[in-house]
């Protein structure tokens, strides 16, 4: 991703390079680097673990990475919300 004064460009998967780090994950996905190892770290994001068992060498490629953002499953522990508890949220 770039940035400029505050505003916040998302780069398209296909600029990215083939094998990417988790921080480079993070930024794509908009989400924490630790979300990102622990997606790892369960297997619901495909990476290869260069190092120890808790090592920080996780690579990802973008196959897995389009993988895991072509899924339909909620996350673990989201629910999909329901017509009325949108409305009770907004209005």
């Amino acid at each position: 991703m770039d940035h400029q004064q505050g505003a916040t460009i998302v780069t398209r998967l296909d600029d990215l390079p083939d094998v990417l780090t988790p921080k480079q994950v993070a930024e794509y996905l908009q989400i924490s680097h630790d979300a990102v190892r622990a997606l790892l770290r369960s297997g619901r994001l495909r990476g290869v673990n260069a190092g120890a068992k808790q090592s920080k060498y996780w690579r990802i490629t973008k196959e897995a990475i389009r993988e895991f953002t072509s899924t339909t499953e909620p996350a673990q522990g989201m629910k999909k919300p329901n017509k009325s508890s949108v409305v009770k949220t907004y209005f």
